[in-house]
């Protein structure tokens, strides 16, 4: 058995040019022990939904047991199923349901910094969408609502009737979705950096509209670089490089293949819930950061007003990834929550 974490003083150099308002700078990062692999171990109990894979180089190849010198460890991973697609899963926390839905192309692993501070007070449910990380690989196009789909039958598989949502970016799509169609399941909506799409969306300006277009095709540690300009506020790049290489740390563990990103790219360019967001009747809170590149703050104003009763909240200084570029987010969803629990 371990305590859930592995590794040791891993010691990384980050180095990465970016653009700011017309100059050039460098962040070096140089960090030990940023880099852990989360074993997420645990003795294998033959329950339904849960899948099982033998962590040990002495199992033999197309050979599901064997005999090692010393004790298997085997790794347990909780699943959930909608048809064929396969969802892994996590739970954490005690309390009120909160489902939280991640972003194109990443694992529930870009969760990171909320999940401690949601899960004082709330069950935390986070699971890798389908086409990212640990879940099924699919051959063909989909929608968001298809994606909803998945977001229900991980409740479904963690026993949960009823949960706060909670969707970023494309995650936000998801709990929009979540909402509309099955409605007795969601208690609040929290909508972060996203769009409710349709012909009346802001679009981002022609530089990161065509980079995150373009990203699929790069190496999956240079695309999180790239990247940064776009996903972060102009003070986290210039004062807290080391808030950025955590993250890059974790969303390089698990890559997504160039067919998935484009999947999430349709299903993302395909969505519109601006006719139906008017029949929500659930407490809403939509969170934005105001220096949003890739989402711009404006499609957040347009979603707060099509919801009746909704909350707009917005982040100064903060890009795409709020959660990052201001800590105090985290808390204050925690508080809307909380208020909206009973």
């Amino acid at each position: 058995m371990t305590d859930g974490t592995v590794g040791g003083d891993v010691c990384v150099e980050f180095t990465v040019a970016m653009l700011s308002e017309g100059r050039g700078f460098v962040i070096r990062h140089r960090a030990a022990s940023t880099l852990r692999r989360r074993a997420r171990s645990r003795l294998v109990h033959h329950r339904p939904g849960y899948s099982a894979r033998w962590n040990s180089p002495y199992r033999p190849q197309g050979h599901r047991r064997c005999t090692p010198p010393q004790a298997i460890i085997a790794v347990a991973m909780p699943i959930a199923r909608n048809g064929p697609v396969e969802l892994f899963y996590e739970s954490v926390g005690s309390g009120p349901a909160v489902l939280l839905m991640s972003g194109q192309a990443m694992t529930l692993d870009a969760w990171w910094r909320t999940v401690p501070v949601l899960s004082g007070s709330f069950q935390v449910l986070s699971f890798d969408n389908r086409d990212v990380g640990r879940s099924s690989r699919w051959p063909l196009p989909y929608v968001v609502a298809q994606m909803a789909d998945d977001a229900v039958a991980v409740l479904d598989a963690a026993g949960v009737e009823r949960a706060h949502a909670y969707g970023l970016s494309l995650g936000g799509m998801v709990a929009q979705e979540l909402a509309l169609r099955y409605p007795e399941r969601v208690r609040a909506l929290v909508l972060g950096a996203t769009t409710g799409g349709g012909p009346e969306a802001v679009l981002a300006k022609p530089q990161p509209l065509t980079f995150f277009v373009r990203v699929g095709a790069m190496a999956p540690e240079e695309a999180e670089w790239a990247a940064v300009p776009y996903n972060y506020g102009l003070r986290t790049r210039r004062e807290h490089g080391e808030r950025i290489a955590e993250d890059i740390a974790r969303r390089v563990e698990h890559q997504t293949d160039t067919l998935a990103y484009l999947h999430q790219v349709g299903a993302a360019a395909s969505h519109n819930t601006v006719g139906r967001l008017g029949s929500l009747r659930l407490p809403t809170l939509v969170v934005h950061g105001e220096e949003d590149a890739v989402m711009p703050p404006g499609n957040g104003e347009l979603l707060a007003n099509a919801i009746p009763g909704a909350e707009f909240k917005l982040w100064p200084g903060a890009g795409h990834l709020y959660v990052t570029d201001e800590p105090e987010a985290d808390r204050y969803v925690g508080q809307f929550l909380a208020r909206n629990s009973d």
